[in-house]
């Protein structure tokens, strides 16, 4: 358990990806219910998480076993990213896809949901995917770019031989349609 300087996270856990952090926040409970604040400037600073953020979506996911991704955008519309589980659980994977990156190539994976309310810091120049895991999942994502869809693109999911978390999988068109991680040439 840690403390950043504000209180605000409980928790930290930096992944084998250089610069992904997974942050827990602090719940404040009471006999109302709780309160979790997901984001604070200050104490994003504190963690060395600096950015103007320029963009906030939610997705929703009704049905399990949906698969989004590998998604990022090239520049100058690059994003990092904040994500969090408001409702239901996912199982999040992360792709390193920055060339000077000694861990270029690299995909580390993790679960995030509602109950264990974990922040996921995702800086440039790492692509994530998700599948759903419970249906009518809800995802929150803090971007530091707005979306462009020009910019927007990604890799293949299947290309990089993941097994899926559950056994049903459902992509949309335009993810089937994503280059495949061999023939992937990366803007970063």
């Amino acid at each position: 358990m840690i403390k950043n300087k504000r209180g605000l996270f409980i928790y930290r856990e930096e992944l084998d990806i250089q610069g992904v952090k997974i942050l827990g926040p602090r719940v404040f409970n009471d006999s109302r219910g709780s309160v979790t604040k997901l984001f604070n400037f200050s104490s994003y600073s504190d963690e060395g998480i600096e950015n103007k953020w320029k963009e906030m979506l939610i997705t929703d996911n009704i049905v399990a076993g949906t698969i989004r991704g590998f998604h990022f955008q090239k520049p100058p519309f690059e994003q990092a990213k904040i994500m969090a589980v408001s409702r239901g659980e996912i199982y999040l994977w992360l792709l390193d896809i920055r060339k000077e990156s000694n861990t270029y190539g690299k995909v580390v994976g993790t679960r995030i949901d509602a109950v264990n309310k974990h922040i996921v810091y995702i800086p440039v120049g790492v692509a994530n995917a998700y599948q759903v895991i419970l249906k009518d999942t809800q995802v929150l994502y803090l971007l530091s770019n707005e979306y462009n869809e020009t910019a927007s693109t990604g890799v293949l999911w299947e290309s990089m031989k993941l097994a899926p978390i559950i056994g049903e999988k459902i992509f949309s068109e335009g993810d089937l349609k994503l280059p495949q991680w061999a023939f992937f040439k990366s803007p970063f």
